[in-house]
């Protein structure tokens, strides 16, 4: 609604595009009727009438509304404009791309179609021509929304000390934009501002109780600053208030797994995942099914995330050793194979495809990945542990000096804690061997690799005291 001006004759359609523009929707309904009841076919009384459907729910009859309205007038910037929205948001970003350049074509000066043209382009992953279309809106005007909106573009470009220029002025115009301020807490948050973030953010939300985004941000700086709860809450409403965005429900999904909920966050990050279809929502899920031992599950999920990237090392890397825990030595080696085929230093992969190599007896090239490993990587506890079994029964003081260094790198890892008794065992250490192996034991999952040789050494020890 509000078209420009025409003249007395449009006196009638002009209050009528007043009372639907100040959400009076009965009395703006009623004064479009009229309209067109006096003027049949009338161009203006449909674009009204599609614009007055649209806010009641009906896209379908808006279409239909806007459609005659641009075959009796097709130089109606807004009609055109209209009809690109009902397009959007009938999942056509194409056809509302072309409809939002009709409009410029006709009105090049209306910064809000620059940017629904951006919109649209940013629908369709044309990120550059968004930021080309924002660059174009706020030069016609620069308004709190177009800066806004441009510098949330080049934030998602990875320009984000520009995006900070952008909000820094989109809040001096209008320091009342809410979700500006939270945009800019987030990235404050990205470039680690965390006090400026959180500043930001809260804010945001006390000025804007019910702007999911800025909860959503909220949430991530709180559970980056270990406040679980706090994130949780932030989650809740969120999701609460949008609960078809998969991004309040990725942050409540998130915080659910930080608090231990691990079914509701299996079921946050599953409808993200299937929503979105993307790697990153399939590898979020991943770990969290994991956790619930849901090991066919995990394996499906890194699956569908190679469908979206193939070449996701992340997907190849726990898929490969899910697939080792299930004892699926060939499944686990061309995973980890391919991975390293794509990135051949990385560290997490090298050290899974030498456990491969340890448990099938090629212990040369496990030592040889993992002298790989830690050369790369040296602070990595795990590759050190691997490093030290890879040496074998008869360099066990050896594996103890790795596994020390292990421990170093992770006071207290089960892990190493079991590794290291296992080798003092063989050189004869048994009251070292007990010590580490009850350590161990203190700290092991239950049922997990670790307890099991923990409570292996234990027995030997057993049966090596004196009197046995």
């Amino acid at each position: 609604a509000g078209a420009p001006d025409r003249g007395p004759v449009d006196a009638d359609a002009e209050r009528a595009a007043a009372l639907l523009r100040s959400g009076a929707l009965d009395e703006a309904g009623a004064a479009i009727e009229a309209l067109l009841a006096a003027r049949p076919g009338d161009a203006r009384a449909l674009h009204l009438r599609g614009a007055w459907r649209l806010a009641r729910g009906d896209a379908a009859g808006a279409l239909v509304d806007v459609e005659r309205s641009l075959t009796a007038d097709a130089g109606d910037a807004e009609a055109w404009s209209l009809r690109g929205t009902l397009r959007y948001l009938g999942g056509d970003p194409a056809g509302a791309e072309a409809d939002y350049r009709a409009a410029l074509e006709r009105a090049p000066s209306r910064s809000e179609d620059w940017r629904n043209l951006a919109l649209a382009r940013r629908a369709r992953g044309d990120l550059g021509g968004a930021l080309a279309a924002l660059d174009r809106a706020v030069a016609c005007d620069p308004t709190s929304a177009s800066l806004s909106e441009r510098g949330q573009a080049r934030l998602e470009a990875g320009r984000g000390a520009e995006a900070l220029v952008d909000f820094d002025a989109a809040l001096a115009r209008d320091p009342a934009d809410h979700r500006a301020r939270a945009r800019r807490g987030n990235a404050r948050f990205l470039a680690r501002d965390d006090a400026g973030a959180r500043e930001d953010l809260d804010g945001a939300v006390a000025g804007a109780p019910d702007l999911a985004f800025a909860r959503i941000c909220r949430s991530q700086v709180r559970l980056a600053a270990g406040d679980v709860a706090g994130a949780l809450e932030d989650g809740e409403r969120a999701a609460a208030l949008a609960p078809q965005d998969p991004q309040a429900l990725r942050a409540r999904g998130i915080a659910r797994d930080r608090a231990g909920d691990l079914q509701g966050a299996v079921a946050d990050l599953l409808a993200v995942a299937e929503r979105l279809g993307t790697a990153a929502a399939w590898l979020e899920l991943g770990p969290a099914l994991e956790g619930l031992a849901d090991r066919p599950g995990a394996i499906e999920a890194y699956s569908r995330a190679l469908a979206a990237d193939p070449g996701s090392i992340r997907a190849l890397h726990h898929r490969g050793g899910l697939h080792l825990q299930s004892g699926d030595l060939e499944a686990a080696t061309a995973d980890l194979e391919r991975a390293l085929a794509l990135a051949p230093d990385d560290v997490p992969c090298l050290v899974r495809a030498a456990m491969i190599d340890v448990h099938r007896g090629q212990g040369e090239r496990a030592k040889a990945r993992l002298a790989r490993a830690v050369a790369l990587e040296p602070t990595n506890a795990t590759a050190w542990v691997w490093h030290g079994m890879a040496r074998g029964p008869a360099d066990a003081a050896g594996t103890v000096a790795d596994c020390d260094r292990a421990l170093a790198l992770a006071p207290g890892d089960p892990f190493a804690l079991a590794s290291r008794a296992n080798a003092r065992l063989v050189l004869g250490d048994a009251d070292g061997a007990r010590r580490d192996a009850e350590a161990a034991l203190a700290r092991a999952r239950p049922g997990g690799s670790d307890e099991e040789v923990a409570r292996r050494v234990l027995a030997e020890c057993a049966a090596r005291a004196p009197g046995r």
